[in-house]
């Protein structure tokens, strides 16, 4: 039944992630963006925020990738990062809620039940997760991944949002400048 269960997921993943790639292929292939800001008039602000929420999970990041370099092509490149950052900080602050109150909540329950919180009072195996959620949030990989090792740990929320900001600024300024 598990098997079942957990092959019925990937299967609807994989449909879900293939589906977002090719939307992304033909909002960059037909100039979609363009018709849409054109079509309703749609300050560009405001898809580079929406770009950057859907920058925050691997579900919507293709759809989001089109978005930024459509965009960064019509000369908004400034524009969709500073709104596109703030965006994507939304958008893994509410991944970081979610994790946080949830998962990685019961998680560090568990691991404390099963006494291997105490190996975590070496600093640098506290350090760990802070470093590899923020390597993982600024590099292409999923941001869920790197949210759930900054859930684990004790990062305040302030602090998160900053560093989300930054982190995925500088990704999106990376995908926009690839394109110029």
């Amino acid at each position: 039944m598990y098997n079942r269960i957990m092959r019925y997921s990937i299967i609807r993943d994989i449909i879900i992630i293939s589906v977002s790639i090719i939307i992304a292929i033909f909002i960059v292939k037909t100039d979609f963006i363009n018709w849409v800001l054109f079509t309703y008039r749609l300050p560009p602000f405001l898809l580079a925020l929406l770009a950057g929420i859907f920058y925050a999970s691997i579900f919507t990041a293709p759809l989001s990738i089109a978005a930024i370099i459509a965009l960064a092509q019509d000369g908004f490149l400034i524009s969709t990062v500073i709104f596109g950052g703030i965006g994507a900080a939304l958008g893994d602050l509410l991944i970081f809620k979610f994790l946080k109150l949830g998962i990685a909540k019961n998680i560090v329950i568990f691991l404390k039940q099963k006494k291997v919180f105490h190996i975590q009072q070496k600093r640098i195996l506290r350090i760990f997760p802070i470093c590899a959620g923020l390597f993982i949030i600024a590099s292409p990989l999923p941001d869920e991944i790197g949210i759930f090792f900054l859930g684990t740990s004790k990062i305040k929320e302030g602090y998160f949002v900053i560093l989300a900001y930054f982190l995925n600024a500088v990704g999106i300024y990376l995908v926009g400048l690839s394109v110029l």
